[in-house]
């Protein structure tokens, strides 16, 4: 588990989870519900939607295909597959729309990424547990 995750094509850093990522009409994004170490839910199974925030900082031109997938106890449960087009070799923002999950019990939830059908990398493990 890294801060930095480092793909053939494009790095991500200092990837957060939150309930969702808006954009102002100036072009500032505003992140909602930011995650630390746990997500609580109030009941089980629960059904939530995640995005992810980061800086991604890419090494080439171009179409890349990146994938993210959320796994609970190391099993994958959803996941999103994105085609960016880079424009430039700057470092810039990243956000996902929210992705879906259904959460049925307790347990660790993990992200992975791959690009272009690779191997997959963990980036962000969260603790999900019940809110008492």
């Amino acid at each position: 588990m890294t801060n930095t995750i480092v793909l053939e094509n494009v790095e991500f850093s200092c990837p957060l989870l939150c309930d969702d990522i808006r954009r102002e009409q100036s072009g500032k994004l505003i992140l909602i519900g930011v995650y630390s170490s746990q997500i609580l839910l109030t009941q089980f199974p629960g059904n939530m939607s995640l995005s992810i925030f980061g800086e991604i900082s890419p090494k080439r031109l171009g179409e890349i295909n990146i994938e993210f997938q959320f796994c609970l106890d190391d099993e994958p449960t959803s996941g999103i597959e994105m085609n960016l087009t880079i424009g430039a070799l700057d470092t810039d923002l990243f956000a996902t729309p929210p992705i879906p999950l259904t959460l049925n019990a307790p347990g660790v939830l993990s992200l992975r990424c791959r690009e272009e059908r690779g191997e997959w990398v963990e980036t962000i493990r969260k603790t999900i547990a019940k809110y008492e």
